[in-house]
């Protein structure tokens, strides 16, 4: 399995539409990469930052979204739709609308660890 995780930090003076990138960025994202590069992830999360105590005030980051992919080609195809104009342009448009930050892009593969001991399950599934 791989994880792309686009990942917003948080800087004092900036905020986060959590409203708008729910309803208009995340199914805008999803719908260019549908149609460029005709692949959907297996799973998408969304994490919201906040701190042990509740509140978000010192969290490094705004949002982490993390796209997971059966494959590394399906990883490649994505991150090349960043190279399609149409769609860097439609979602570069976009980003103020919700975040005065640009994102950062993480792709990680992801391993699958034993509980109680941290050990990685080899041909996890």
């Amino acid at each position: 399995m791989h994880c792309i995780r686009i990942v917003y930090p948080k800087k004092p003076g900036s905020s986060f539409n959590w409203e708008h990138y729910y309803d208009v960025h995340l199914p805008l994202g999803l719908s260019l990469l549908a149609k460029h590069c005709g692949i959907a992830p297996e799973r998408v999360e969304v994490d919201q930052g906040i701190t042990a105590d509740g509140f978000d005030d010192n969290v490094p980051y705004h949002c982490i979204c993390s796209l997971y992919f059966t494959s590394r080609e399906h990883v490649d195809a994505m991150v090349g739709l960043f190279g399609i104009e149409e769609a860097r342009q439609q979602l570069a448009d976009d980003w103020p609308k919700y975040t005065e930050m640009d994102p950062e892009l993480l792709v990680t593969e992801v391993v699958e660890a034993e509980p109680g001991t941290g050990r990685p399950i080899l041909n996890a599934a």
